[in-house]
């Protein structure tokens, strides 16, 4: 299914104010939060290239149904990487220096409650960081 456009309509850009959590947020209280990591680095033509989406959208989705977490279709997954590194081009490193620009998609029970049900509400967020190498030896 597509999203007919409406896709980033209830976008939230949280680069000037924190994310709002409250006490009794399910994912503080009961560790209904899911998270995965991709490098983007630009190749040797100076693109910019994400490292295999397909795998973490798989253990994403996968970690999500074990987390009681709605998981997000393959498309929304995909085209929310796109589109915080669109939004972030300018800090994607360039080819050749060992650093690339981090993606952290996660999804987390954002609903209040104090019990251990599935929460009301869900939020699927995707922040960036630029980072070096994790292992002195790594390269791209």
């Amino acid at each position: 299914a597509s999203d007919s456009g409406k896709l980033f309509e209830s976008v939230y850009k949280y680069d000037e104010t924190a994310l709002p959590v409250f006490p009794s947020t399910t994912s503080l209280n009961y560790g209904t939060t899911i998270w995965e990591g991709l490098k983007c680095y630009r190749n040797k033509d100076g693109n910019p290239v994400v490292f295999r989406p397909d795998r973490n959208f798989s253990r994403f989705a996968n970690g999500a149904t074990q987390m009681c977490l709605p998981p997000p279709n393959r498309e929304l997954f995909l085209r929310g990487i796109q589109h915080v590194l669109q939004k972030n081009s300018h800090i994607i490193p360039p080819h050749g220096e060992g650093m690339k620009l981090y993606v952290r998609p996660m999804l987390l029970g954002s609903g209040q409650q104090l019990g251990l049900y599935p929460s009301p509400r869900f939020s699927l967020l995707f922040y960036v960081s630029p980072t070096g190498n994790y292992f002195k030896s790594a390269t791209g």
